[in-house]
């Protein structure tokens, strides 16, 4: 896998806001979550962290990057995870983006320019 240019501290940050939520969508009904990386040499890095858990409901797809906004009960989130996600990929110079089947499960993937990469 190669590695991607930026501060090790807030792409780890990206990873476990991620793998956090993930979690959190399965925790009630057990299932599993996948990572993956998927190379498209000379164009881009991706990191895919999907689950098949409940999903997101289509008409609040739109606001998860949003900061405050969380769909969990009081006390188990503040609605900034994936606002801070969304922010500290976009000072790197990258991207993500939300997919989701209602009652199948999300998939985030985090897309790296590949100017962003190191290879070797």
């Amino acid at each position: 896998v190669p590695r991607v240019m930026g501060d090790s501290g807030q792409l780890e940050q990206v990873v476990m806001n991620l793998l956090g939520n993930a979690y959190q969508a399965l925790s009630d009904r057990g299932g599993t979550a996948t990572v993956r990386v998927l190379l498209e040499p000379g164009a881009a890095v991706q990191l895919v962290v999907k689950d098949d858990g409940p999903g997101i409901e289509p008409q609040i797809r739109e606001k998860i990057f949003e900061p405050f906004f969380t769909t969990k009960p009081e006390g188990q989130g503040t609605g900034l995870g994936l606002s801070i996600t969304y922010s500290l990929l976009k000072e790197h110079g990258a991207s993500i983006e939300a997919e989701s089947t209602l009652g199948a499960g999300a998939t985030f993937t985090v897309t790296f320019p590949w100017n962003l990469v190191i290879e070797g």
